[in-house]
């Protein structure tokens, strides 16, 4: 018999502790998401501690691991909890988003405290599209 487990953390991080991977998120291997979520929350940590540690963070910058990186882990536990129940692209008609979502590549920090929120109408992408905007993330 074969049981689906899945389990997510509370937070990402408390205080000077910090967990990525599957120290984070366990979930069903539908999908095979596991390991590029684990690569996708240690690069997002990674260049925030890197500036944290010489010192030319500003405040709060790695706190803001936990929110851009759960919202994506709980997504995934959620997807591939479903897929491994109903068949990979359950509950989605689109065969592009399909194709995207299983690739992460609809992941955003649009919503991340760090990105600053300006209105741009030049087209391509939008502060937090691909990775937060560098600017004010360094003192």
């Amino acid at each position: 018999m074969f049981k689906i487990s899945h389990r997510i953390v509370d937070s990402y991080c408390r205080g000077r502790v910090f967990v990525a991977g599957d120290a984070a998120h366990v979930r069903p291997p539908t999908g095979a998401q596991g390991m590029n979520t684990g690569i996708q929350d240690a690069g997002n940590l990674a260049w925030k501690l890197a500036l944290a540690v010489v010192g030319t963070a500003t405040e709060g910058l790695p706190d803001s691991y936990d929110a851009e990186r759960r919202p994506v882990g709980e997504e995934v536990v959620e997807r591939t909890v479903r897929s491994a129940r109903e068949g990979i692209g359950a509950g989605e008609n689109d065969p592009d988003v399909i194709i995207r979502r299983q690739a992460q590549l609809l992941i955003d920090y649009r919503d991340s405290p760090i990105v600053t929120s300006s209105i741009d109408a030049s087209p391509g992408p939008r502060a937090g599209s691909r990775a937060p905007d560098a600017a004010g993330l360094m003192r």
